[in-house]
C-alpha cells in the first residue's frame, strides 16, 4: 500500500496531522493532532494517521487501526449496529506499533518512535520476546503495560505486551490469529447481545480497575473494520480526576490565553464535546460582556458631554454598576483580565456533568 504524501502534507499545514521524523531511517510517522481533535477535524486521512508509518516513497511500512470513537458518539441507527461484532476487552495502556527499525524490531506508540513508552516496548519485546519473527506484510498492535504507565487501571507490577490486533497492511484489515506472537493476547469475550447491551450483559464489575470494552464490527466488507468504545462509568470518572480538568481550568486557561489544543489533548475522548461547550459558553459570555461594557462606555462618554474631562466622566460613569470597567477604558487601560475574573465559574466536572446520558 501507497499514501498520497500531497494529501498528508495539507493536512499537516492545516495542523491536523503532525509528523515525526524516524531518528535513522527514512521512516516518518504520521498522527492526528489535539487539534484535530478540539475541531474534531476527522476525515478518512486524519482517522488513519494514528501512527501511521510511511517510508518516503510513500510506502506503508504499518498501519494501525484508524480512530474509533465511544459507541454513544454515534447515532443509534448506524448501518454497523446492525452486523455481527466481537468483543475484547479495552487495556489502559499506551498503543504500541511493531516496525522494523535499523537495529532489529522495534516498537513505536502513535506519536513517537523514541518516546518513553516506545523505548521500554522495544526493552520489552527484546528481553522477552527475542525469538519473536513477525510475518512480512502484517502491523501488529500492542497495549504497552507497565507500572511506570499506569493511566487509572493497576496492573500491579506487571512489565508487558499484550497483543490487541494484527492488521493486513495492505488493506487494512483485522486478521483472526495471533500470527506467531508467542506472548499474551487481550481477552475476547463470548455473547450475543445489542451493543449497547454489552456492559451489562458480561456483568463486568465497574470498580475502576477495568477500563470497558471494544465491539469491532463485521463492517464494511472491505477495508479498516468499524470499531467503537464502551467504558465503564467510574473508569471514566477516575479518568478525569487524572487529568483534573473541570470549568476552572478551561476558564483559567481561556483567561491567561493558553492553547485551548493542548487542554483537548490530555481530555479521553468522552469528555471533548463538554470540553467544547464549556469553551463556546465562556467564550460567549466574554464576548457578551465586553459588548455591553464598551457599548455603554460609548454612552456615558455621550452622557457626560465633555470628552477629555475626567471629572465630568466620572459623575456620569459612578451612576453605573459597571463604573470600574468605564474607568479603565476612559484611561485607555484593556479591560480583558476584569471580565475574566468576573466569569469565574462554579467548579463542575465533564463526569458529574454528563453522567445522566451515559456520557
Amino acid at each position: 500500500m501507497t499514501m498520497q504524501l500531497d494529501d498528508l502534507q495539507q493536512h499537516i499545514e492545516d495542523g491536523a496531522i503532525r509528523a515525526v521524523r524516524h531518528p535513522v531511517l527514512d521512516i516518518t510517522l504520521y498522527n492526528y493532532t489535539a487539534v484535530c481533535q478540539y475541531e474534531a477535524r476527522w476525515c478518512d486521512t486524519t482517522r488513519l494517521c494514528r501512527g501511521l508509518v510511511i517510508r518516503d516513497n510513500g510506502e506503508v511500512v504499518a498501519r494501525p487501526f484508524p480512530k474509533f470513537h465511544n459507541y454513544e458518539e454515534h447515532p443509534a441507527g448506524h448501518e454497523a449496529f446492525s452486523k455481527p461484532f466481537i468483543v475484547t476487552e479495552k487495556l489502559d495502556g499506551s498503543l504500541g506499533i511493531l516496525y522494523r527499525s535499523h537495529d532489529g524490531w522495534a516498537i513505536a506508540t502513535r506519536g513517537s518512535f523514541t518516546s518513553e513508552q516506545a523505548v521500554k516496548a522495544t526493552g520489552i519485546l527484546r528481553s522477552s520476546y527475542a525469538g519473536f519473527m513477525p510475518e512480512e506484510g502484517l502491523t501488529y498492535l500492542f497495549e504497552i503495560l507497565y507500572p511506570g504507565n499506569r493511566v487509572v487501571v493497576d496492573y500491579g507490577e506487571r512489565e508487558d505486551l499484550v497483543l490487541i490486533a494484527v492488521i493486513d497492511t495492505a488493506s487494512g484489515r483485522d486478521l483472526d490469529g495471533s500470527f506467531g506472537w508467542p506472548g499474551p493476547k487481550t481477552r475476547a469475550y463470548d455473547l450475543s447481545c445489542e451493543p449497547g447491551d454489552v456492559v451489562a450483559s458480561l456483568g463486568l464489575l465497574d470498580d475502576g480497575n477495568s477500563e470497558g470494552v471494544v465491539l469491532r464490527f463485521d463492517w464494511p466488507s472491505s477495508g479498516p473494520h468499524f470499531r467503537v468504545k464502551l467504558k465503564l462509568a467510574e473508569y471514566k470518572r477516575l479518568h478525569k480526576l487524572v487529568t483534573g480538568t473541570s470549568t476552572k481550568t478551561v476558564w483559567e486557561a481561556l483567561a491567561l490565553g493558553s492553547d485551548m489544543a493542548e487542554l483537548t489533548d490530555r481530555v479521553p475522548d468522552e469528555f471533548h464535546v463538554w470540553l467544547r461547550e464549556c469553551i463556546a459558553e465562556l467564550r460567549g459570555r466574554y464576548e457578551e460582556t465586553d459588548l455591553r461594557v464598551r457599548e455603554l462606555f460609548a454612552q456615558v462618554v455621550e452622557e457626560a458631554g465633555i470628552e477629555g474631562d475626567r471629572k465630568g466622566f466620572a459623575e456620569a460613569a459612578v451612576r453605573h454598576a459597571e463604573r470600574a470597567y468605564l474607568f479603565r477604558l476612559y484611561d485607555g487601560h484593556s479591560i480583558e483580565a476584569m471580565i475574566w475574573r468576573e466569569l469565574k465559574p462554579q467548579y463542575a466536572r465533564p463526569f458529574s456533568q454528563r453522567s445522566e446520558d451515559n456520557a
